[in-house]
């Protein structure tokens, strides 16, 4: 089960962040930007090195009308402070099932991270833990 997601120690929402995403091989870097009143407000780097199992970018309008199979589905919203939360994470998730037979030889557990974004959810399954940091001022982004 999905669970809110505090990388930096709490639940952060924005208007509906956007992301830039970079990848070489298994490895993959998020950066995140929160968004308010067409100012960037703060951002954060997710940083996966050599874990990725999978990695789905979903047109949000899709996940939000459709049941999209690579999306996940069952989220832990016991707290009505987490309403609007924007990442969340799956410990030992049971979406290696997805990977068949093989995905079971080459990952003894998979961790899911799922991630509402501006125009797209991201939807990444890892080995490993990601190195979180948050964004220096000077490198987030202006409203174009």
């Amino acid at each position: 089960m999905y669970r809110p997601w505090k990388p930096l120690g709490e639940v952060l929402k924005g208007d509906w962040p956007g992301f830039e995403l970079t990848t070489k091989g298994r490895s993959l870097t998020v950066d995140r930007y929160v968004w308010r009143n067409q100012v960037c407000v703060g951002g954060m780097r997710i940083h996966f090195e050599q874990s990725i199992a999978g990695l789905y970018v979903v047109d949000e309008s899709v996940e939000v009308t459709a049941n999209y199979s690579a999306v996940p589905s069952v989220f832990d919203n016991s707290d009505p402070t987490w309403r609007g939360c924007e990442l969340w994470f799956e410990e030992n998730s049971s979406r290696i099932e997805l990977y068949g037979e093989l995905g079971k030889v080459n990952y003894e557990r998979l961790n899911s991270y799922y991630m509402v974004g501006q125009d797209v959810v991201l939807v990444v399954d890892a080995e490993s833990e990601p190195i979180v940091s948050e964004l220096a001022a000077a490198v987030l982004p202006t409203w174009e």
